[in-house]
């Protein structure tokens, strides 16, 4: 019973506890319950026989050493996780938003980060949370910008799509830091350097240290 009850919390409480494949923290913890799984599933060794014993004659001393092994590993390595791009990293403070959005790793909020800018002229930012590293952008077309940094990752910014594959999306967020009303009568090629001067002045706001941005804005 015991080792019945101890491979289904095995198998359940990473589903449970949301972990996701697309961070590593996340699969590290994932490969120390399937380590467990298994040997948990497979028994103790019987000394007399070099055969494993059936779970039902296991001492319950056993499973207490078993479990106090998981638990040490997972806290471990939760430790780690939390140390690998958090440790001296000093708070970052972002100009003032009128906008920001979380829980990018979930499909409808990205729609809905997509459909809310849709349509309007924005400087953003899309942010690193363990980091705290910005991608600063401008755009009149916030609804593809979003496509390309968030889903089809084409023609973006190369060090954020990184950073995106290594922490995963769960740990972004999209910022607007401006509604811009745009002047009447100008070209693609003119609105695109307007939004560009206004981007360059935030992306001065931060350290360098902080951006994925090469030094010029590109719009």
């Amino acid at each position: 019973m015991i080792g019945l009850i101890s491979i289904t919390l095995l198998l359940f409480v990473p589903i449970l506890s949301g972990l996701s494949l697309d961070n590593i923290g996340d699969l590290r913890l994932i490969l120390i319950f399937g380590a467990g799984l298994l040997f948990i599933a497979g028994g103790p060794v019987s000394k007399d026989t070099s055969k494993r014993t059936s779970s039902s004659h296991n001492p319950l001393s056993y499973w207490v050493v078993v479990m106090v092994i998981l638990l040490v590993c997972i806290i471990a390595s939760t430790m780690i996780s939390a140390s690998d791009v958090s440790i001296m990293v000093s708070p970052l403070v972002l100009p003032a938003t009128q906008a920001y959005f979380l829980n990018l790793h979930k499909a409808s909020q990205v729609k809905m980060v997509k459909y809310c800018l849709r349509g309007k002229a924005i400087i953003y930012g899309v942010v690193c949370i363990l980091d705290q590293m910005v991608y600063i952008g401008s755009t009149n077309d916030p609804y593809d910008r979003m496509c390309r940094h968030l889903m089809t990752h084409y023609r973006s910014n190369s060090d954020l799509q990184l950073a995106i594959k290594t922490h995963g999306l769960r740990h972004f967020k999209v910022v607007v830091f401006e509604f811009i009303t745009l002047p009447a009568g100008l070209t693609p090629a003119e609105i695109k350097s307007y939004l560009a001067v206004i981007e360059q002045r935030y992306i001065l706001l931060l350290p360098r240290h902080r951006l994925y941005n090469k030094i010029n804005a590109k719009g």
